[in-house]
């Protein structure tokens, strides 16, 4: 498993659990239906794997979520207002630019100047942001996503 630190980065040295790893597994074969059929019912693919179905169901409404989000333009706000203006930095991080946005939030592209890398960072509009239900469902699914190890599916380093 790769286990949270303190700033909510993995521990690459920690042992994989089997069961998170049957997750990746089945959240890479969902991906991988998804790049062939768009019609992929979530449901019957969770059906599939009745013992990690609740957690599978959560994920693979995640990896949705993310993917309609990166598809989206810039301009498709889904309030119809001018979006946001993009910041020049957010937390330790040079933004390069906007990757996507969609009626949750937006995704932006940025240069991680401690690690030398380049990241995604997915934020929450405004009108989520100060919904401390959201922001919660928000936090638990990216730990989720956390402690997934598989080439198919996003790391998250920082939350």
């Amino acid at each position: 498993m790769n286990t949270p630190t303190s700033r909510g980065e993995t521990d690459p040295s920690a042992a994989p659990d089997p069961r998170e790893q049957q997750l990746a597994e089945a959240v890479a074969a969902y991906h991988d239906l998804r790049a062939r059929d768009e019609s992929v019912d979530i449901e019957s693919f969770c059906g599939r794997y009745p013992d990690l179905a609740p957690e599978l169901r959560s994920q693979l409404a995640v990896l949705d979520e993310v993917e309609t989000l990166l598809e989206s333009s810039p301009q498709q706000a889904a309030s119809g207002k001018p979006a946001a203006p993009v910041p020049e930095r957010l937390s330790g991080h040079k933004i390069l630019g906007e990757i996507g946005s969609g009626g949750m939030g937006r995704v932006l592209l940025a240069m991680d100047e401690r690690l030398g890398r380049k990241v995604a960072i997915k934020t929450l509009n405004d009108r989520y942001a100060t919904n401390a239900a959201v922001r919660n469902r928000f936090m638990q699914e990216a730990r989720a996503m956390a402690r997934l190890s598989h080439p198919r599916v996003t790391r998250i380093y920082e939350l």
